[in-house]
């Protein structure tokens, strides 16, 4: 044999062998972190207990308890005899507020505090929108031990210019029907992928989880965006036609739906003028800042408001709820003060509803 001939069977040795370990790795790997051997629904966080430090959310020592049980609710409720189950994105889920300080626990403090309980349970998953709710209904919540009376959809934020499923939050609407998809839905790896998609995503639309310094932020009075047809046309044919995807999935399973206006904090309202964050960010790749995002999220709360009442559907306005930088740590997620306000908001706007 030559020596070209004996460097090449070593060179390929060498890839096969670096080959061989790299598989090794992906698959131990796959094994440990993935779920080959078990039943988790895609996309969700099922009989999980998290408890970790929130500091650099708040700033000062914080630990948080994150838990979800077998049914992937969050929350203290009866699981056969349900009166909501609220759904939405991260402000739903609260994945930095512990257990006992979100929303829906105010909220059922404020009908204690009335004599009356409230079971409610919390289905919110972070980033979803209601192209994601739609999947819930069709994967995960005819699933459930039993009902609810109500559901209640906090959305807005996630859908203020959603044509697409993102993959890193709504992709598994899609059936998982395929053998390509099924091994997806297992995958530590994809899963992972996913993951930093999804974060990436987040830091365009200035949303993702961080602490944030108002009174550091610049804030201006006029927008980018001088045309808003785009965005007018996409609620009237896109996203109001989910809504209506999304009562009549609720009344199929038994149940009503409300609905609760959603807001952030890349605006404020000070003597009567608007005020937004100069810094921009992308909505659907489109460049915006805090003005632009005022005049979408007032044009979606209106829009959600407006559908409630052609149905005559309950709605609650939940958008004039919160107002203070004191609400929120971020731009999108609420403090444990802000939780208590909105949860005392619709907990009390729930109490001539439910029962």
């Amino acid at each position: 044999m030559s020596n070209s001939a004996r460097h090449c069977v070593r060179a390929g040795k060498l890839v096969l062998g670096n080959f061989l370990v790299l598989a090794l790795g992906i698959i131990s790997l796959e094994l440990f972190f993935g779920d080959w051997f078990g039943h988790r629904l895609w996309g969700l966080l099922c009989d999980v207990q998290f408890v970790y430090s929130a500091k650099a959310i708040y700033g000062v020592e914080k630990t948080t308890h994150y838990v979800r049980d077998t049914q992937c609710l969050r929350g203290r409720y009866d699981p056969l005899s349900i009166d909501v189950i609220t759904v939405g994105g991260s402000a739903t889920d609260q994945r930095y507020l512990t257990e006992g300080e979100t929303w829906q626990d105010r909220a059922a403090a404020y009908f204690a505090q009335h004599g009356r309980r409230l079971s409610i349970a919390n289905a919110g998953v972070d980033g979803q929108s209601t192209i994601g709710h739609l999947w819930d209904f069709s994967h995960w919540f005819p699933l459930l031990s039993s009902q609810p009376k109500f559901y209640l959809f906090y959305v807005g934020v996630n859908d203020i210019y959603r044509t697409t499923p993102s993959i890193g939050y709504d992709e598994h609407v899609q059936p998982v029907d395929s053998v390509l998809r099924k091994i997806k839905a297992r995958s530590a790896l994809y899963r992972l992928k996913r993951t930093v998609v999804g974060m990436w995503e987040a830091r365009e639309m200035g949303v993702g989880h961080k602490r944030i310094d108002f009174a550091k932020k610049p804030y201006t009075e006029k927008g980018i965006l001088s045309d808003f047809s785009f965005y007018k046309k996409y609620l009237r044919e896109i996203f109001l036609p989910r809504l209506d995807r999304l009562v009549r999935a609720t009344n199929a399973i038994g149940s009503q739906p409300i609905f609760v206006t959603q807001r952030t904090y890349m605006w404020k309202e000070e003597n009567g003028r608007i005020f937004g964050v100069a810094k921009t960010s992308k909505v659907g790749g489109i460049v915006v800042n805090g003005i632009d995002r005022y005049l979408m999220e007032i044009a979606m709360a209106d829009a959600i408001l407006n559908f409630c009442k052609e149905r005559q559907l309950t709605c609650i306005d939940g958008h004039r709820a919160l107002g203070a930088s004191e609400d929120f740590y971020d731009f999108a997620h609420n403090t444990p003060q802000g939780a208590e306000r909105l949860g005392a908001y619709i907990g009390a706007r729930l109490l001539d509803v439910i029962h």
